[in-house]
């Protein structure tokens, strides 16, 4: 299929979201959530408790191999990591994900977001990607390779991380 689509001019971007929408990889990797599951693949949208443990290095070991894995089948330079709609449910639940946001001075959900989405983005940048993420994860210090794909506007993202229009744009534009 990507052969197909590439030898027609059309490119084949990969996005494996992470850490919410993420309930399918955990019936085969129960060990990658932060709940305790029972999990089953969801038949209908929205937006699902399940998350992946940001706190644990098993989570950065496993993706480290995938993303690597699904950098080698996909040619395209961009590789979408998600990023959107983590309710945190699961992460206010789980005693050890509290523990390490206070060791590490993490606020709230956000923060801890940002330090996964942060992790994510080398794992991507290692295999010779660029990541790509929707607009959850632009955070100030976001690096400036870096695609925003935003689902709610520009306002939505200026609103989001209260800056100003031109912090945003100086943010994501050369």
């Amino acid at each position: 299929m990507i052969e197909y689509a590439r030898d027609r001019g059309i490119r084949v971007v990969p996005e494996f979201d992470m850490p919410g929408h993420s309930t399918a990889w955990f019936v085969g990797h129960p060990e990658l959530a932060s709940g305790s599951g029972p999990y089953q693949v969801e038949r209908e949208w929205g937006v699902f408790d399940p998350a992946m443990d940001p706190t644990d290095e098993k989570t950065y070991k496993f993706l480290n191999e995938f993303i690597g894995e699904m950098a080698r089948l996909f040619p395209d330079q961009f590789f979408h990591i998600g990023g959107d709609e983590v309710n945190g449910k699961e992460w206010d639940a789980n005693p050890k994900i509290q523990a390490f946001k206070k060791s590490h001075k993490i606020r709230d959900n956000a923060g801890l977001q940002a330090y996964f989405s942060g992790r994510v983005q080398d794992l991507v940048t290692k295999h010779k990607k660029t990541p790509v993420g929707w607009d959850e994860v632009l955070v100030p210090g976001v690096p400036k390779t870096l695609v925003i794909h935003s689902w709610r506007g520009v306002e939505a993202l200026t609103r989001r991380r209260r800056m100003d229009i031109g912090a945003f744009f100086r943010m994501v534009l050369p």
